[in-house]
């Protein structure tokens, strides 16, 4: 898809000698070629705890914590909303999960807010189960 277009543009230049016309034809693809990296961000993680979902008038928000499994682990608070609680409703404690979220700042008093907040959770079931082997190999020895 990238190489069609950067062929089309190139045509389009070769045809018209309009720079103008390539230079903004090639910014939008850059930039949608930038949206669509900064949006996936994930991280990869053991669920420590889950707690109790708090509700509001039109909101419903639940938080969870996961471990990371690193060469340098962290703790890491996420927060789930709305609809994307379904998502978390389908772990328990103990499950190796991938995050997918957002991060999101707010200012408030001259103070920043900044909470990551979880879009899809998918629980990783081939890691788990090559973790549950590194466990019975380690029960044996």
């Amino acid at each position: 898809m990238l190489t069609g277009l950067f062929l089309f543009i190139s045509n389009l230049y070769c045809k018209k000698k309009n720079i103008a016309i390539v230079y903004v034809k090639i910014y939008r693809l850059n930039l949608l070629i930038m949206t669509t990296q900064i949006n996936q961000l994930s991280i990869r993680g053991i669920i420590t705890d889950i707690g109790n979902a708090d509700q509001g008038e039109n909101w419903t928000k639940q938080d969870f914590s996961i471990h990371t499994v690193d060469k340098y682990p962290k703790e890491v608070r996420i927060s789930v909303w709305n609809a994307n609680i379904e998502w978390l409703s389908r772990c328990k404690c103990g499950d190796e999960v991938v995050v997918l979220f957002n991060v999101q700042s707010r200012k408030h008093n001259d103070k920043y807010y900044t909470e990551i907040s979880a879009w899809r959770i998918d629980v990783d079931v081939l890691a788990m189960k090559k973790r549950a082997e590194l466990l019975n190999k380690a029960k044996e020895i």
